[in-house]
């Protein structure tokens, strides 16, 4: 469901045919096929773990169209030793939080580079700060690739 909020930033934006949604690792289910242009992503994937993660970049893929264009932001890939720092317990392989309630899918940039590369080109990469999080946050541009002319 679309909140008010971001009703008005699409208004504002003046973007127009743009949609929010919230949901479970199942809610792109309801979906069909090659549904959305394009897909954006802000620390979703990397709040996951592995199983939910697969299945969700599944769905993604399929409901994106071919030479769609998926925008995933990242949160920063930090150390041990800056994990520790910021209080957070390890909760599996690669995976980090506090209290029980996971906060990090801790995965290298060439790991997501790999992976993301295996459901399109990269097209652009870029990394930048903000001011109140420790260390640089990643932005993939991924141009989806077609299928449809595959041999």
């Amino acid at each position: 469901m679309e909140s008010i909020l971001q009703k008005k930033t699409a208004k504002l934006s003046g973007y127009r045919n743009v949609h929010f949604f919230e949901g479970d690792e199942n809610f792109l289910d309801t979906f069909e096929e090659e549904r959305f242009d394009g897909i954006i992503l802000s620390n979703v994937l990397d709040v996951m773990t592995e199983d939910v993660g697969y299945h969700t970049l599944v769905n993604l893929d399929r409901v994106l169209c071919d030479g769609g264009y998926w925008f995933i932001k990242l949160n920063p890939f930090y150390s041990k030793e800056e994990l520790q720092a910021m209080n957070y317990e390890e909760m599996g392989e690669h995976m980090y939080g506090e209290k029980g309630i996971l906060h990090l899918k801790q995965e290298s940039t060439p790991y997501w580079m790999k992976v993301f590369g295996e459901v399109g080109e990269v097209e652009r990469y870029v990394e930048f700060p903000y001011e109140w999080q420790p260390g640089m946050n990643r932005i993939f541009l991924v141009k989806k690739r077609s299928r449809k002319n595959c041999a």
